[in-house]
């Protein structure tokens, strides 16, 4: 039979690079002991992704090897998983069951025409699949699990393909292998430190250290290994973890240039000291800078080992809202220092906790002797009782304005206009209270007051001379424009009304000097 290949535009170099890099990665996972089923499902999406047109599975057995206990794929139906898994292997189970049943790989170029699918033909082509090529992953002489290949076109795997499967059938192996025996040795490892008591058993060890927001590693001091680093290392680092197990100097040449020298020296110290805090800068391969908080202790182990226990936290964000916070409270700092009005800061219970210059030279008061006084010792109108009062009036209705007195140091007592609004402050509402001096307009409106009464009782005491001028003069006019008067009548009359009018001058005279005198 012809074999159509579909790797045969793909040159024996250029797989091989891929197969290396793909490789690796899992490797990595495997040394870094991620849960067998993610491996086993990465190796398959692995193989899909390296040759084209194919569907993989990973067919999951049972303790004793006599079914299949789960099976694993990204590209099958569900529907197909849920039918294969808990089926038994057999001479006629399919390629998988086969494979499973003789130890050995098992290639069906064309599932409508095989014998050993008879049982599961039906199923299979209703799927599309039309060939399949199975190879059992096995333990010693135990077979654990099955890796298959399927096509939708009938057809036996080229040697490029061949090679694929074999190198991704040894990747499984070494998975299972490595990650189903015993897990005294890494128990043996992590036993020391207190964190990590707590991850006696595999589900608990995985739950936490995928979860963890920082990086978490082990190394062994003396073999200068690196015996485990987290997940979060890749993205907070940005580079792969497989090059820490390779080479641990890896971590080193992430380190920002101008602190090289700050973490080589903690590490120098940290056979003498055992523990260290270190604080500096990586640089992540595409440029970007990131701020580290490291902790490190070294322990030496009952078995001759000596383990460095390390956790590191990226705190780029936290260090820009450090900063940020800084900038805003040394421009608040400014804003108060230079405001005209005095400001006050409390807490519910009255308790000052800011104010500024502004209001300190108001009351006489250096700016620390007000910080350590209640609202009520300087409050002059108020009682305590009302101030209480108040303050939950402002929390109900979120800010009013008042006029009230403050009591200066000297005892006197200051006019001032206060303007009360609510913050709240890490959920926590304080009371804050812009003031105004308004001693010169209680003043200024006392003397308007004073000189609106005067006017007052002026007006009332010589309202009845200025009507009885106006009176007479209304008179004398009447009497001349009707031509009661004539001759010399008439100039006695003129001279008359202009003495009435001389008069009538001279109040509005006293009233505008009674008003000046009253201004001033």
């Amino acid at each position: 039979m012809k074999k159509e290949s579909t790797t045969s535009g793909l040159t024996q170099r250029h797989l091989m690079a891929s197969i290396f890099e793909s490789g690796a990665a899992i490797l990595a996972m495997i040394a870094e002991r991620e849960p067998l089923h993610r491996i086993q499902k990465a190796i398959c999406e692995e193989c899909e992704a390296l040759l084209d047109q194919v569907l993989c599975s990973y067919a999951v057995l049972d303790e004793k090897g006599e079914f299949f206990e789960s099976v694993i794929s990204s590209s099958l139906s569900d529907s197909y998983l849920s039918a294969i898994t808990g089926e038994g292997i057999g001479p006629i189970a399919g390629s998988a069951g086969a494979a499973a049943y003789r130890k050995r790989q098992v290639i069906t170029s064309d599932i409508s025409k095989d014998p050993i699918w008879v049982v599961h033909r039906d199923l299979a082509l209703g799927e599309g699949l039309k060939s399949s090529w199975a190879t059992p992953i096995l333990i010693g002489d135990r077979v654990v699990g099955v890796f298959n290949v399927y096509t939708k076109s009938i057809r036996e795997p080229d040697q490029l393909e061949m090679n694929v499967m074999d190198y991704c059938a040894k990747l499984l192996q070494n998975a299972a292998d490595k990650l189903t025996k015993s897990r005294a040795d890494l128990e043996r490892a992590y036993t020391s430190d207190h964190h990590l008591n707590l991850l006696r058993s595999e589900h608990q060890f995985q739950n936490v250290i995928e979860n963890i927001s920082g990086v978490y590693w082990v190394n062994d001091v003396v073999e200068n290994k690196t015996l485990y680093v987290s997940p979060s290392y890749e993205k907070i680092w940005g580079r792969r973890r497989y090059k820490l197990y390779e080479d641990t100097s890896d971590f080193i040449q992430a380190v920002h240039p101008d602190d090289v020298n700050i973490v080589r020296k903690a590490y120098e110290n940290l056979t003498e000291s055992l523990d260290a805090d270190i604080t500096y800068r990586i640089l992540k391969p595409d440029g970007e800078v990131r701020w580290i908080c490291a902790r490190v202790k070294v322990v030496d182990e009952d078995n001759g080992r000596k383990l460095e226990y390390g956790y590191a936290d990226d705190i780029t964000e936290r260090l820009d809202s450090v900063r940020q916070n800084k900038v805003l409270i040394n421009r608040n700092q400014l804003i108060l220092k230079g405001m005209l009005d005095g400001f006050l800061l409390a807490d519910v219970n009255g308790k000052i906790i800011t104010t500024n210059a502004a209001y300190a030279n108001m009351v006489g008061y250096e700016q620390e002797e007000i910080l350590k006084k209640n609202i009520s010792e300087l409050e002059g109108v108020f009682s305590e009782e009302e101030i209480k009062e108040k303050i939950n009036e402002i929390i109900e209705r979120g800010a009013f304005q008042i006029d009230t007195k403050h009591r200066h140091k000297n005892g006197s007592l200051i006019d001032l206009e206060v303007s009360i609004s609510v913050m709240d402050v890490e959920e926590q509402p304080l009371i804050a209270a812009f003031i105004r001096d308004i001693s010169d307009k209680k003043k200024y409106q006392r003397r308007l007051e004073k000189q609106f009464h005067a006017l007052e009782q002026y007006a009332f005491i010589n309202s009845h001379q200025v009507r009885a001028h106006v009176a007479t003069m209304l008179g004398l006019m009447n009497l001349y424009l009707k031509g009661y008067v004539n001759g010399e009548e008439k100039k006695k009359v003129i001279r008359h009304m202009h003495d009435e009018a001389v008069h009538l001058d001279n109040l509005i005279r006293q009233l505008s000097v009674l008003i000046s005198n009253d201004h001033h």
